[in-house]
């Protein structure tokens, strides 16, 4: 996984990253395991940790400088290139995180180390986090004496820290450039730059001590003129440059004759730190062998057992290392159970591992890297495994959902003849019909449930709740369209709940009969008060095929579906059409698309909406009509976007710029993609996790797909937000100020 400036580790290897606005991540796996099932997709490896953001606030003490100002203000009014961050302001957060270090030093004392330092070049300052595990996956928390100040920040602009080193004498160093400007001459302007000296400074640098007071450096004898023996004895130091250029020199003199001193450091199971040295420098020396191995494993504190199960991967052929390996399965530790999952990938199938990987599930206890783990090697007896932990109430209903799309994927018949077994004994409500769902195509005929369902249909609408409805209509829809049609009609007209209507929309788009797009058509609501989550669960199913874009078009010709109607979203998606005659019928409904320069004077003219008085509850109904599809406040919208408690913290200003001309500043995460499958589908969203088998799509209503590359014919960036232009249109100002009063005092 990529980062930019500043990688690091821990006592334990663990590994952690930073880029310029992400201030920490934490690599959860090695690359190498990914892919071992080519029908699973592990989550992204790295994984911004910090509690507080990737772009978390910062205090410095230094000025502004005027450039930077200026600069900023010219990307506001897009004068000049460039992303407006932070909310339009110059500083206060990340914007050049680098050098991260975990702090394994002696001198600093106990309350430092393991503790995270990452320097902000741009803002002159050194900020610091506590790693916290609970589970795989740490967090990465501000200490609670620097919750409004930094570790280190100073008044001066010159302070260029970018740098860290754990140092011989226990203590942390910083590389300081000490420069004027520390970025990079492509981000500043022209018009500015040949106002500045970029090379002022380049004669200059310091490297700083942070050390406690009346420090004085300790007398040691340093590695390189330690011997052998002594290097080993080294290996337990609490200095952790000690420990590593020790463990280095090992290495390099390659003296098979402090073997035994290694091993007697293994055997020692409360020294975890020097036990891990140990069994790394017997495998650099070549003499690590299975009863290493065996005794990590077997009494060796948890990340003594967590490289243990490492270093077995070189031992699988010795039936008693792949038997200690498949101990680990149902150990205490979350963090040794994860690696044994991705141990367990190397390991050839067999009954042993199926049982071991089913202990390992059934103690995921919900974790989902716990759980992505044990999917990632399990490459056989998928079914078997469903049945067994269909009957474990540890196990979680996320994991049985996934280990049912890893069913359907592999649409093996015994595998998915076994998960249908124990799907066909359920009654039709929504967990089950969730269980179908994830097996797709791959589930067979259920008519005994299917038959359930169409009775249920059947009876008085009125008499069911949409609990109840929405799961026997995704039944009865496996039946086919001519029996599901009849009954979904009923739905839809007797019933006005929009969950309901929306489930009708959702079930009769799965269906590929080209009557559907008159079905769709003839369920679109209409008047003042009709339902924009329906609206817009019909446009999603619109959209997405040529013939379905035609009818639609049509309709608006026609007048069956008002041209207002259609939101800004989807208009523009309809004038970016791939088929000439498609996009200009498009065209010639909505117009030509706006030109980008118009957006400031779009916002200028609404800038007086910032003076009146909103009513939040009128704003509520602007939200949920406009913004919903893509932005969550507790229930209500999805989680496309930035949800509202982080919008609000930008401010009104910003908040209606960025409504009217979102395009001004696009994190890379809200970029829109455009992806085509093999079989006719043009998808529109944002990219979720990408791994070399899968790639995920988010979209608008909470909804995501995870595509197997082989089914995309091709993928490219729009270049633009997700979020479209024209979302103003209709609006006037006093609905704006509505519309801001909402967001902004949302709690």
């Amino acid at each position: 996984s990529t980062a930019q400036h500043g990688m690091t580790f821990d006592d334990y290897g663990r590994k952690f990253v930073c880029s310029n606005s992400s201030h920490i991540q934490a690599i959860i796996y090695p690359s190498r395991y990914a892919g071992r099932n080519p029908h699973y997709a592990l989550p992204s490896q790295r994984v911004g940790i910090a509690t507080d953001g990737a772009a978390a606030p910062v205090f410095r003490l230094s000025p502004d400088e005027p450039w930077r100002i200026v600069r900023t203000r010219w990307r506001i009014a897009k004068a000049v290139r460039g992303p407006v961050e932070g909310g339009g302001r110059v500083s206060g957060y990340f914007t050049a995180a680098t050098g991260i270090t975990i702090y394994r030093g002696d001198a600093l004392g106990k309350t430092f180390r393991g503790n995270a330092f990452i320097a902000d070049a741009g803002s002159n300052l050194i900020h610091r986090k506590l790693l916290r595990y609970n589970g795989v996956q740490p967090i990465a928390v501000r200490p609670k004496d620097e919750q409004k100040r930094e570790f280190i920040a100073s008044t001066d602009n010159w302070f260029r820290p970018v740098q860290f080193a754990n140092a011989p004498d226990g203590c942390l160093y910083v590389a300081d450039m000490y420069r004027e400007t520390i970025e990079h001459p492509w981000s500043i302007p022209l018009s500015i730059k040949k106002y500045l000296d970029l090379n002022s400074g380049n004669n200059r640098g310091r490297i700083w001590r942070i050390a406690p007071k009346g420090f004085k450096p300790p007398k040691r004898k340093l590695p390189g003129e330690m011997t052998s023996e002594e290097l080993v004895a080294a290996l337990a130091s609490p200095n952790g440059w000690t420990r590593d250029t020790a463990a280095r020199l090992i290495y390099e003199r390659q003296e098979k004759s402090v073997v035994p001193a290694l091993e007697k450091l293994l055997a020692n199971p409360f020294e975890s730190v020097s036990s891990v040295h140990a069994l790394w420098a017997l495998r650099g020396l070549g003499a690590l062998k299975p009863v290493h191995i065996l005794r990590a494993l077997k009494t060796g504190e948890a990340q003594v057992r967590v490289h243990g199960l490492i270093l077995a991967e070189g031992f699988l052929d010795n039936k008693k290392v792949a038997t200690a390996v498949l101990t680990q399965s149902d150990h205490e530790s979350a963090a040794v159970r994860f690696q044994f999952a991705l141990t367990a990938s190397r390991l050839p199938n067999s009954n042993e591992k199926f049982l071991g990987l089913a202990f390992a599930l059934g103690r995921a206890n919900g974790d989902r890297w716990n759980e992505a783990v044990v999917m990632n090697a399990l490459t056989a007896k998928h079914g078997d495994l469903f049945v067994a932990v269909n009957l474990d109430p540890g196990t979680s209903a996320s994991a049985k959902l996934e280990l049912l799309k890893l069913i359907g994927r592999r649409n093996q018949p015994r595998e998915v003849g076994k998960a249908m077994e124990v799907i066909a004994r359920r009654p039709p409500n929504a967990e089950t019909i969730a269980w179908v769902n994830a097996l797709g195509k791959a589930a067979g005929p259920l008519p005994a449930l299917e038959k359930e369902a169409l009775r249920w249909m059947t009876l008085p609408v009125a008499q069911k709740s949409d609990a109840e409805l929405i799961p026997a209509m995704q039944l009865v829809a496996r039946r086919g369209y001519a029996s599901a049609k009849p009954a979904l009609a009923d739905v839809a007209r007797l019933r006005k709940s929009d969950a309901a209507r929306v489930a009708v929309v959702r079930t009769l788009a799965q269906f590929r009969e080209p009557q559907v797009v008159d079905d769709l058509l003839a369920l679109w609501p209409k008047g003042p008060k009709a339902s924009g989550r329906v609206r817009a669960e019909i446009l999603a199913a619109m959209i997405t095929r040529a013939e379905r874009v035609a009818a639609l078009l049509a309709a608006v010709e026609k007048g069956g579906v008002a041209k207002g109607d259609i939101p800004a979203a989807t208009i523009n998606i309809l004038r970016g059409q791939k088929d000439v005659k498609l996009r200009a019928r498009a065209v010639a409904i909505f117009g030509a698309p706006t030109k980008a320069k118009t957006r400031v004077q779009v916002v200028k003219e609404f800038l007086p909406a910032l003076a009146l008085k909103g009513n939040a509850a009128k704003g509520k109904t602007i939200f949920t009509g406009r913004c919903a599809i893509c932005h969550k406040h507790g229930k209500e919208g999805f989680a496309l976007g930035p949800d509202l408690v982080t919008i609000k913290t930008t401010g009104r200003e910003k908040i209606l710029t960025n409504f009217i001309d979102p395009n001004r500043e696009v994190l890379a995460s809200y970029v829109a993609y455009n992806i085509a499958t093999h079989d006719g589908e043009e998808i529109v969203g944002l990219l979720g996790e990408e791994t070399t088998t899968h790639v995920r799509i988010k979209l608008p209503l909470g909804q995501q797909r995870l595509l197997p590359r082989a089914q995309v014919k091709a993928m490219r960036s729009a270049g633009k937000s997700i979020m479209p232009e024209g979302l103003e249109a209709g609006l006037t100002k006093q609905q704006m100020a509505d519309l801001l009063e909402y967001i902004t005092t949302v709690k």
